[in-house]
């Protein structure tokens, strides 16, 4: 059950930044470095479902993969811009990049869940597995 609220969880947070890049890519032109994101995300989601459903060992280590990987994508999506070191020089300036500053909350609340859920799936994979013999 707790598996998967935080899937759940995972999923709303990429389907903010799904929407958030999609009105950013409105205004300024396709970034190729968060539409991969997106897509990865994505992908290790349904793959990581599947794992679950049909008890794929497999599926749920390339999930924990996949999603480590959006994870520290949108971690860098975020390094490469600069308005989080122009807000923390000048707060005043904080209403200019009020949008930036959630996406940047978002990303970290996404990195806390990752954490929590990678655990819960080594958890998971380890029930899975079949008891070893001893000789």
């Amino acid at each position: 059950m707790f598996y998967i609220l935080q899937c759940l969880l995972q999923a709303v947070i990429h389907s903010i930044g799904a929407v958030y890049t999609f009105l950013t890519t409105l205004k300024e032109g396709p970034d190729r470095l968060a539409i991969s994101t997106i897509v990865i995300g994505f992908l290790s989601f349904i793959i990581g479902e599947l794992g679950r459903r049909r008890s794929r060992v497999s599926f749920l280590k390339v999930y924990i993969v996949g999603s480590t990987a959006a994870t520290l994508l949108w971690i860098a999506y975020v390094a490469k811009s600069n308005f989080a070191l122009e807000v923390i020089q000048d707060p005043s300036n904080w209403e200019k990049y009020k949008f930036e500053l959630l996406e940047t909350a978002r990303i970290l609340i996404g990195l806390l869940i990752q954490i929590f859920t990678i655990g819960t799936t080594i958890s998971l994979i380890s029930n899975m597995s079949p008891p070893k013999r001893a000789s």
